[in-house]
């Protein structure tokens, strides 16, 4: 580490940064050997060309001090409205320039097009640069709505809206997860982006999580061998290590994510993931989008404070458990009947089965099957999206990753379940704890569109040795320490105040 801290903070004249960016510069163009479609090299330069980004757009956030970190700026790039996106990843994780690749070969929908990317620089001290350059993909759902619903709340035009980016956003992550062998597990409000013409493109899958050969659902050899073979090509490409990336990420699916909009089972700790708790995510989304339009804002809608991540779940239990009123413990007073509709059936579509309201199963048995009901959602997908929705596999984890406790640990997990009982026994059915006391409603964001605020910048010193480097925003940690704290921030003991856009 003191080595790393005495390169970094060398004068560029000294150290020769890799990407050659001193004060005075405003543009950047990135080159690629003739035999190399993924390294690169970034050249600064004085004034704009065809083929090179801007720095002066920069999207100011808010970044925590391990882990991955990302520069992002608004910019052109050969005549496109475009955002360019410098990230320092772990080298144990997945690119997302990689994700991409795999989701652009497996023909999945609803994705940006990625109009140049590679990397800067493989492996410094366990980090690698990747650079993405993305089509503008418009404003987040919040922003959109806020713009477009101005003939009110119950407009027939907000509701065709709102279902359009349902549909659109539900055929792309099914399609990441049955196609592409894919699952997102940050859908948050700034990764669902809405053109001026209502295109829908679902964004920042620096996150996502790409199944191994192993965990395959289909048991087709010729398939599985097909897979195999994309994935040992695409890390070939990008230069990592396929299966100790693949095993990483797939340990990091009960941390990642933002914890607003976490499922219920991933909130009480889930081992697994699966396509629902995606789909779960987009149903937070879609009622913190419709909470920004209200008029006033509903004193009973604790539905998005944040807890301990444990409890968070449980009070979302009791806030779902009423189909009649549970949109008001979302912060949701007043909508359409076809938003109302719309809301119960995604759901019904996700906590209900033949046994009945199952949100409290998901927290003691996360592998609870859901999901069955898939003709709720014939209003919100097209054919090809409810021909995929039947492949059971990507909805309920495999039962070999079931929490189910030994023989020798049986008692003790039996009583720490009658705990977990009598908790959620606490919260009524109108989903409001025994307590009066309510916390306030909070947001940790982790996206890396969230929150941006685009600001001009004098210069591009912010983009030079310390500016780039992770050093800029507290110690950087060794890849193992940050895998196991970048994603998420720890519980805290008591709740934030939740930060608006």
């Amino acid at each position: 580490m003191a080595w790393l801290y005495y390169l970094i903070t060398l004068p560029t004249e000294r150290f020769g940064h890799f990407c050659d960016v001193s004060d005075g510069y405003k543009y950047l163009r990135f080159v690629h050997r003739s035999d190399d479609s993924v390294l690169a090299t970034a050249e600064s330069l004085p004034s704009q060309t065809d083929d090179s980004v801007s720095l002066a757009g920069y999207c100011k956030r808010h970044v925590r001090p391990r882990g991955r970190l990302a520069h992002v700026f608004r910019t052109t790039y050969k005549g496109n409205d475009a955002f360019l996106k410098l990230s320092w990843t772990p080298v144990d994780r997945m690119p997302e320039g990689a994700v991409y690749d795999i989701l652009r070969r497996t023909g999945v929908d609803g994705i940006p097009l990625v109009l140049a990317s590679g990397l800067l620089k493989e492996d410094l001290f366990g980090y690698r640069l990747e650079y993405l350059v993305l089509e503008d993909c418009g404003s987040s759902v919040a922003e959109y709505l806020k713009l477009k619903h101005s003939d009110g709340l119950h407009s027939n035009e907000l509701g065709s809206q709102v279902m359009n980016i349902v549909r659109a956003t539900l055929r792309c992550l099914v399609q990441a997860r049955v196609k592409g062998n894919v699952l997102h597990r940050d859908v948050s409000m700034g990764n669902i982006m809405v053109g001026s013409g209502g295109a829908v493109k679902v964004i920042d899958w620096g996150y996502a999580k790409v199944i191994d050969e192993d965990s395959l659902d289909s048991g087709d050899a010729s398939t599985t061998g097909n897979w195999g073979r994309l994935l040992e090509e695409t890390a070939l490409r990008w230069r990592y290590a396929s299966k100790v990336v693949l095993r990483n990420e797939k340990a990091h699916d009960p941390l990642t994510g933002t914890p607003l909009y976490m499922s219920i089972p991933v909130l009480a700790g889930a081992k697994v993931r699966g396509l629902a708790d995606d789909i779960e995510s987009l149903l937070y989304v879609v009622m913190d989008a419709l909470s920004e339009l209200q008029p006033k804002k509903d004193d009973v809608a604790c539905g998005f404070e944040t807890h301990d991540h444990r409890m968070q779940a449980m009070i979302r239990v009791g806030c779902l458990s009423s189909v009649e009123i549970f949109p008001r413990f979302f912060g949701i007073s007043s909508c359409s009947d076809k938003l109302r509709q719309l809301l119960r059936d995604l759901r019904g579509f996700l906590f209900v089965n033949s046994s009945g309201y199952i949100a409290s199963d998901l927290i003691v048995d996360p592998s609870t099957e859901r999901g069955t009901a898939v003709e709720l959602l014939k209003d919100y997908a097209d054919h090809d999206t409810m021909t995929l929705l039947g492949h059971r596999e990507a909805f309920t984890p495999r039962k070999s990753a079931r929490q189910i406790p030994s023989t020798e640990s049986r008692s003790e997990s039996s009583s720490n379940d009658t705990d977990q009982r009598q908790c959620l026994d606490g919260l009524d059915g109108s989903g409001l704890p025994g307590s009066s006391t309510k916390p306030a409603r909070a947001r940790s964001v982790d996206s890396d569109f969230d929150d941006v605020e685009i600001v001009p910048i004098q210069g591009v010193s912010e983009l030079s040795v310390s500016g780039l480097s992770p050093k800029a925003h507290g110690k950087m940690p060794a890849p193992s320490e940050a895998a196991e704290e970048s994603d998420v921030d720890p519980p805290t003991p008591a709740p934030k105040k939740r930060r608006r856009k």
